[in-house]
């Protein structure tokens, strides 16, 4: 091989196609971690969403029996306005 210049040019060659092969999976890795990461958050948000939009339902049904409790949820749907007065004030004894 000392004296082979083809067989050390073709080491040479497969070394480098061994790094190159190396630094792709290790590329690879890193980016099917980050997109299970970004998956994982995608659900967890949907199922946040999901129990909120529950929760609103939910207290939408019970606002049929007990209306003091609509004044909450029309500052939970419309979060940008100011809370009514009825919303703030004590419940009267």
């Amino acid at each position: 091989m000392k004296n082979n210049p083809v067989a050390l040019i073709l080491v040479g060659l497969f070394l480098l196609g061994a790094l190159e092969t190396a630094w792709l999976g290790q590329k690879y890795n890193s980016a099917y971690n980050r997109e299970q990461a970004a998956e994982m958050l995608v659900a967890r948000m949907r199922y946040t969403q999901f129990v909120a939009n529950q929760l609103l339902a939910d207290t939408a049904e019970y606002s049929k029996k007990n209306p003091a409790i609509l004044p909450l949820i029309q500052v939970a749907t419309n979060p940008g306005a100011p809370p009514s007065a009825a919303a703030v004030k004590p419940p009267a004894k």
